[in-house]
């Protein structure tokens, strides 16, 4: 039988705000040297994703509640394993036989570094959570709901930590002590930093969602080449390229650099930025052959943000309570043709609900639209797929009902809405309804 050795890891955590809250030591076996249908097969493990995370902070302003965090400490450590794996025993636990040979560890439980750690472990906590009642979501397999009556819970899973969004406060403890019990559980408290995303109540009914530590962190890692004069906007709004200037490539050195500042500035656009994502979806086409001009507007961007670190978005919680058919979602959608030398068409679309932005999306149109009507429908077809997500999330965290009325879109070109509308198909449009719909 293989065995796997390991290691010894320490870390140091941090607080939101900096500063040091623990000391971590962890023994983690070598799972490079883990051997596939010996020492596991399966792998893959969910996370919830950044818009049902947004999601739950729209029950939570539904409900008139905080939500709040819990973290299951040495996580991993619970999950039983479904192959027997054989391990080295750590450092300063070594065990020898009578011949003082030394001997191996059979391992019951994952170990953090297994490949299959993070499956088993999600396994686990969710065979627990459905004992108890809840009940996983079909939008989002890291959300799970409990409603007893009027008493509601939402749960959204990132591997070992919990955001919470409950009616009653004391189902807060029921999930701690009933719940989760045997496991060695921490109540973060208010979700003051979930996925790196910071949530700044700015009064009691105001919420400011951003990623201030993190970008004044990269202003710090990239401080030498941020720009010295205040910039009003992401990008500069004439910004064009021509053939001379995509001749202009970069250097070896600024290459790597464009990489660097382009996929770390991906994060915040992704959770709290919405400003970026325009810009950063127009910088990221050239990744892997960039000019010296692009390099110049990606520090631009970066130059943007770090000059606005609390830049985000606000939720606000509403005095009335909502309609019983549920809460409404509304939709903007536009596209922008391809106009310029070396650019693609573009889509973009913003989801918002009474309490705030839910959702948004800047993508570069895949294929090549033959005209601006037909971006504008291939815009339509991406936003009415994450549409029927969103619908389908708020339906399992009882924010949406049959009874639910259909969602506005708002669309700015006639003839994709002529052609939506059944009222203006041509011969030059005809395919569309086979292609898209």
């Amino acid at each position: 039988t293989d065995v796997i050795p390991g290691v010894w890891e320490f870390k140091i955590k941090r607080n939101p705000d900096g500063s040091i809250a623990s000391y971590k030591a962890r023994w983690c076996v070598d799972g490079k040297r883990a051997v596939y249908g010996i020492h596991y097969d399966d792998t893959f493990s969910p996370t919830v994703r950044a818009a049902s995370v947004r999601a739950l902070w729209h029950k939570a302003m539904s409900l008139g509640v905080k939500p709040c965090m819990t973290d299951v400490e040495s996580a991993f450590l619970n999950a039983y394993l479904d192959k027997a794996v054989y391990v080295t025993c750590p450092q300063g636990y070594e065990r020898y036989d009578e011949d003082g040979t030394p001997m191996v560890a059979m391992v019951l439980k994952a170990l953090y570094g297994m490949p299959q750690a993070p499956r088993c472990w999600h396994d686990e906590v969710a065979k627990r959570l459905l004992k108890h009642g809840f009940k996983r979501s079909e939008a989002d397999p890291c959300v799970f709901t409990y409603c007893e009556g009027d008493k509601f819970m939402g749960l959204g899973l990132h591997v070992d930590d919990f955001m919470r969004v409950a009616s009653h406060p004391e189902l807060h403890d029921w999930l701690h002590n009933v719940v989760l019990k045997g496991y060695v559980c921490k109540d973060e408290g208010l979700a003051d930093c979930f996925l790196g995303v910071q949530s700044e109540w700015l009064n009691d009914h105001t919420v400011l969602l951003h990623q201030e530590r993190y970008i004044e962190d990269l202003g710090k890692r990239f401080s030498k080449f941020l720009l010295k004069k205040r910039v009003k906007t992401p990008m500069d709004p004439a910004f064009k390229l021509s053939d001379d200037d995509l001749a202009d490539k970069c250097t070896p050195e600024e290459w790597q650099i464009y990489q660097e500042i382009v996929g770390a500035l991906i994060y915040p656009t992704t959770l709290s930025a919405p400003a970026l994502a325009q810009p950063i979806t127009f910088v990221s086409r050239f990744m892997s052959d960039p000019c010296k001009k692009v390099l110049k507007e990606a520090v631009r961007i970066l130059t943007y943000a770090c000059q606005n670190p609390r830049m985000g978005y606000k939720l606000n919680m509403l005095r009335e309570n909502p309609p019983d058919t549920g809460i409404p979602i509304t939709v903007w959608s536009d596209a922008a043709y391809a106009n310029q030398v070396g650019s693609r068409s573009t889509m973009g679309q913003i989801f918002t609900t009474p309490y705030g932005l839910l959702s948004w999306r800047s993508k570069t149109i895949p294929g090549v639209p033959l005209s601006s009507t037909e971006a504008e429908i291939i815009a339509l077809v991406f936003a009415v797929r994450e549409l029927i997500f969103l619908r389908e999330l708020f339906a399992d965290l009882h924010m949406a009902s049959e009874e639910s009325p259909p969602t506005k879109i708002f669309e700015d070109n006639t003839a994709s809405i002529q052609i939506e509308s059944q009222v203006g198909v041509s011969d030059r449009t005809k395919h569309m309804q086979i292609k898209y719909h």
